[in-house]
């Protein structure tokens, strides 16, 4: 988790507020946190604070969570990708504050 937070990072940015426009409609996203790694690569982070149910095991609850805020980074990156088009990587990634865990995506 500490390594998500630093400000080692190019561009690291927390709370990152975009807009964007879908037909008529103007809408607000806040992306919990973005940086661009030693690699080159953009990275958002979106952080997870909800807990396994009961019956989960981590396994079974990264992979419901991953599966539920699936379309949410995919609209996150392809709305990056369309800010900055210089064909750098944007790797994506859910944080589980319970654990701590984070899980890429690979959208």
């Amino acid at each position: 988790g500490l390594c998500l937070l630093s400000n080692h990072h190019k561009h690291s940015v927390t709370e990152l507020e975009v807009l964007s426009s879908y037909g008529s409609q103007v809408r607000r996203k806040v992306i919990d946190r973005c940086f661009i790694d030693e690699d080159g690569a953009l990275w958002i982070v979106d952080y997870k604070t909800s807990s396994p149910q009961p019956h989960e095991n981590k396994e079974e609850f990264v992979a419901r969570e991953s599966a539920l805020y699936s379309t949410q980074l995919l609209d996150y990156k392809m709305h990056l990708a369309s800010l900055f088009p210089d064909a750098r990587p944007i790797r994506v990634a859910l944080y589980f504050t319970c654990y701590p865990y984070l899980q890429e995506l690979i959208l």
